[in-house]
């Protein structure tokens, strides 16, 4: 026989008490936010009149974890986003937006696969292949937080090398410029 002065369901609801506690620390947030992420071109050339990439996913990795876990997937299995980033008559881009819901929480990377780009010359009726199927990743390290039932804003400038995007043999190179949560 022991010599325990509580009773039973005292233990019992302490137990209780712990498993709960455990379980809503340990648990992933269940509220939902929206990302907004717009894309913008530091300058086109003139002779380019459309420059076209397809994103195949987007991943932000949780604050705080390390950088081999914590990334949080956007996929689209439809319709992925397609955004122009050349702007008008040589002019930077007007910039390109994508919105899709993620679960809230603080996030410091991002990472953008790109899944195919092209490019469309002025007086040019079928735009010019640079990737079909390239898989070509931007990453950018900001801090977005996303608010329960609100939005985290991010800005991305990018400049692409366009020596690389004409060459005969064309290749995607995309340099991050500007990262930032307005």
């Amino acid at each position: 026989m022991t010599d325990y002065h509580y009773s039973f369901w005292r233990r019992g609801v302490f137990a209780g008490l712990l498993i709960i506690v455990l379980a809503l620390a340990l648990i992933p947030p269940l509220t939902k936010g929206t990302m907004n992420l717009r894309v913008f071109n530091v300058s086109t050339p003139a002779p380019i009149l459309h420059f076209y990439i397809t994103i195949n996913q987007m991943e932000l990795h949780t604050a705080g974890l390390p950088s081999s876990i914590g990334w949080v997937t956007i996929t689209w299995t439809d319709n992925p986003p397609k955004l122009d980033l050349a702007g008008q008559n040589g002019q930077s881009s007007p910039g390109a937006s994508i919105i899709s819901p993620i679960q809230s929480g603080r996030y410091d990377q991002i990472r953008i696969s790109i899944l195919q780009s092209s490019l469309t010359f002025n007086g040019a009726a079928t735009p010019k292949v640079v990737c079909s199927s390239c898989l070509y990743q931007i990453l950018a390290n900001a801090t977005v937080p996303i608010p329960p039932n609100g939005y985290g804003n991010l800005l991305l400038v990018l400049s692409p090398d366009y020596e690389s995007l004409l060459d005969t043999q064309p290749s995607l190179a995309l340099n991050v410029v500007q990262v930032s949560t307005p």
